[in-house]
């Protein structure tokens, strides 16, 4: 495994290519090392890709061309792609087998002097999920007294969902649920397998989130977007997981969609009640009969 102090690895090797680089571009102002590399507790295996976050004055140049990628070494693949809050983001793989992400966030603009690095975390705090796991300053054009070290990061409080927020996410699960039995009676296998198994678990992920910090507290670690759940999970939601996954097989597919609308409902339920909120009951009563009557029908 290789740590980010370690100065010989190939992701090492990557790091001091991107800060050669960056060093000479008057429009980026700090480079940061995000993720697994970044982080103390759950650090980078072998598996493990470089995340960057690279401020700049302005991310278009390095969005519309990624030419600027060869001068940091010889590339394999390259996606544009973007983050959560919109960033352009380069997904790099150079034929070396080591693979890059290169965000590119836009900097603010003081009046009169060069943003303060805090200041540059402060104006991207939306992806505080990944910053409060650990920030690795590789580059800062503005002050290099921060180069190499661990940046700390005060995360916004989190706070538990209020009553909208937990109906909206049983709303969503509901309407999908329903999509998908649809799909299975039509015989469509392809949205459905895609619904069940992929956009009605985003709505497990997000229960199973706000019940486990219900449960032990809003300082309790539930990583993001699905890390390590089997840790930080229920451990009855950890067993019935593998039930409510199924093959691209209309039977398999049926039954994985009641485990996992069995599974939701007594997940939502328990959040509702640890948060002291009220559960649509009726809803879900209505919805199990619908969504049966679409299967079973007959035409």
């Amino acid at each position: 495994m290789e740590s980010i102090h370690d100065s010989s690895g190939p992701y090492a090797l990557l790091s001091q290519r991107v800060y050669a680089w960056a060093k000479d571009q008057p429009a980026i102002l700090a480079v940061l090392t995000i993720g697994s590399r970044a982080r103390q507790i759950k650090p980078a295996d072998e598996w493990s890709d470089l995340d960057l976050i690279l401020f700049t004055r302005d991310p278009e140049p390095y969005r519309k061309s990624s030419g600027w990628l060869q001068q940091i070494g010889d590339v394999l693949l390259t996606v544009l792609d973007s983050t959560g809050r919109g960033d352009p983001e380069w997904l790099v793989l150079f034929f070396d087998g080591s693979k890059g992400d290169f965000a590119f966030a836009q900097a603010p603009e003081p009046v009169n002097r060069e943003p303060s690095l805090q200041e540059l975390l402060s104006a991207t705090a939306d992806y505080q999920d990944v910053y409060q796991h650990g920030i690795y300053c590789l580059l800062d054009n503005t002050n290099p007294a921060n180069e190499g070290l661990s940046i700390p990061w005060d995360p916004i409080p989190l706070t538990h969902p209020i009553q909208t927020d937990v109906l909206d996410c049983i709303n969503h699960f509901w309407m999908d649920a329903l999509r998908a039995a649809k799909f299975l009676r039509r015989g469509d296998l392809w949205r459905a397998f895609h619904t069940c198994n992929g956009i009605m678990k985003q709505q497990i992920l997000q229960m199973a989130e706000w019940h486990a910090r219900a449960q032990h507290g809003l300082e309790y670690n539930t990583w993001y977007g699905g890390r390590y759940l089997d840790e930080w999970a229920d451990a009855r939601l950890v067993q019935q997981l593998p039930a409510a996954f199924g093959g691209y097989d209309q039977s398999q597919l049926e039954t994985a969609l009641w485990n996992t609308i069995m599974m939701f409902t007594w997940l939502a339920q328990e959040t509702a009640t640890l948060l002291s909120l009220i559960y649509p009951i009726q809803v879900e009563t209505k919805m199990i009969k619908l969504i049966r009557t679409t299967i079973d029908s007959e035409g």
